[in-house]
């Protein structure tokens, strides 16, 4: 009977939690901005990254991180940048990051595969949405 009572509770208090409207921010998107440029003599570069985010639910805690890799020779160089404190909207927004470079420079231009990372959190940080992409874009002067 004790177990009878304990499923009966459990399966009732699971419908209510799966009644209650969910109060989640929408998915948000980010795209990478083909071209990347070229700064500091290859030191770095800038990219230009797009996002949106849900219109109904403010996220003012929102950070995007970018890493970028290229053949250069027989290796590779990468490098890695961030940029955090910024609102995102249902409009759509750019964003320029700038990427260093930790182990070498870019060449003067080629392809590259960047990847972005975005994360926006409700104010309260009860509840944070993420979005990312990956593709070959080039690096130009």
């Amino acid at each position: 009977m004790n177990k009878q009572v304990r499923f009966t509770t459990a399966l009732a208090l699971g419908a209510a939690v799966l009644s209650i409207p969910a109060l989640a921010i929408a998915q948000p998107t980010v795209d990478i901005v083909d071209p990347a440029r070229l700064v500091a003599r290859g030191a770095g570069a800038i990219v230009s990254v797009t996002f949106t985010c849900d219109a109904t639910a403010p996220t003012d805690q929102t950070s995007l991180s970018v890493n970028l890799t290229q053949r250069v020779g027989n290796s590779t160089t990468n490098g890695s940048g961030f940029a955090n404190g910024f609102n995102c909207t249902a409009t759509p927004q750019t964003i320029e990051v700038v990427v260093t470079s930790f182990n070498g420079r870019f060449k003067k231009s080629g392809s590259a595969i960047a990847q972005a990372f975005l994360s926006a959190c409700h104010p309260d940080f009860f509840f944070c949405e993420s979005a990312q992409a990956a593709e070959e874009i080039q690096i130009r002067r």
